[in-house]
C-alpha cells in the first residue's frame, strides 16, 4: 500500500500506467501525480531564479545602463566583469556606458581628479564615434595604464587597437564638456552617485559582481530568454563596494 492506496500496473494497448486503488476498493484510478516530485521541481527552479537575487521587468530588448568613474577600482572590476556578459548578449540587448561626472562653472570635475575626468571624456568619445572598439580601449586602460599616467598613455591603448588619435582629442575638445554635462544630469535626476551602478530596464541591480551573475541578472530582463542565456560564465570573485 502506498499513501492509503495500492498501487497497480496496468496495460493497455500496450502503453503501461502506475494506477491506484483504495484500500476499500471504492475507488479506483487510472494514474496518479506524485506531488512531492513537483514540489522539489518547483523548489529548483525557484533557486536558480533566485541566483542572482534579482529579477528585472521584462522588455524585448532589455536596457543596460552601467554608471562608473573611469578609474574607481570597483567600477573597473565591474566593466572588466561584465563585459564577457555584454560580449555573449550584445546582439540581444541595448547596453550604454555613463559616467559620473559633476559640472562646476563649465568644468568637468570627478572624485578622483583631473585626469580621470579627461579619461571620462575620451571614453565617452570613444563610445560615441568607435562602439565597437569601446571594450578592448578601456579594457586595454584597465589592465595596463594607471591613473597617474593615463594622460601620456592613453594613446597607447588607443593605437593598440588602431583608433584615430587626432578625431578622438577632436571630440574631447569639442563636444567632451556637453557630453559630461548631459552625464551629469542624467545621474542627477536618477540620484546615480556611486561607481558603478548598473540600471537594468530601469531597474537598479545590486547583486554579485560576477561574470556569470551579470548574465543571469540581465537575462532575467528578457521576456522570452534567448538560448544563449544558457551558457555559463566564469563565476570568479568580486570585491563589494563603491566610490
Amino acid at each position: 500500500a502506498q499513501s492509503g492506496v495500492y498501487k497497480l500496473k496496468l496495460d493497455i494497448s500496450g502503453e503501461e500506467y502506475n494506477s491506484y486503488i483504495t484500500k476499500d476498493g471504492e475507488l479506483f484510478f487510472i494514474s496518479g501525480i506524485d506531488l512531492t516530485e513537483a514540489e522539489e521541481t518547483t523548489e529548483e527552479s525557484d533557486t536558480e531564479s533566485q541566483a542572482t537575487g534579482f529579477d528585472a521587468l521584462d522588455q524585448e530588448t532589455p536596457t543596460i545602463d552601467l554608471f562608473v568613474m573611469s578609474f574607481c577600482p570597483y567600477g573597473q572590476q565591474a566593466i572588466n566583469n561584465i563585459a564577457p556578459a555584454i560580449e555573449l548578449l550584445n546582439e540581444e540587448i541595448q547596453f550604454t556606458p555613463h559616467y559620473i561626472v559633476s559640472m562646476d562653472d563649465g568644468i568637468v570635475t570627478s572624485l578622483h581628479g583631473s585626469k580621470e575626468a579627461d579619461e571620462d571624456m575620451r571614453q565617452a568619445c570613444i563610445w560615441k564615434y568607435y562602439t565597437e572598439n569601446y571594450w578592448d580601449y578601456v579594457l586595454y586602460v584597465n589592465k595596463n595604464i594607471p591613473l597617474n599616467n593615463i594622460n601620456e598613455k592613453w594613446t597607447e591603448a588607443a593605437e593598440n587597437i588602431g583608433l584615430d588619435i587626432e578625431s578622438i582629442e577632436t571630440c574631447v575638445e569639442e563636444e567632451g564638456v556637453e557630453l559630461m554635462k548631459a552625464e551629469s544630469e542624467l545621474t542627477g535626476e536618477l540620484g546615480v552617485s556611486g561607481s558603478p551602478t548598473l540600471i537594468i530596464n530601469g531597474e537598479r541591480y545590486s547583486g554579485e559582481r560576477t561574470p556569470e551573475a551579470f548574465k543571469q541578472a540581465i537575462c532575467s530582463g528578457f521576456g522570452e530568454q534567448p538560448e544563449v542565456c544558457s551558457e555559463t560564465l566564469e563565476e570568479g570573485t568580486a570585491a563589494d563596494g563603491s566610490c
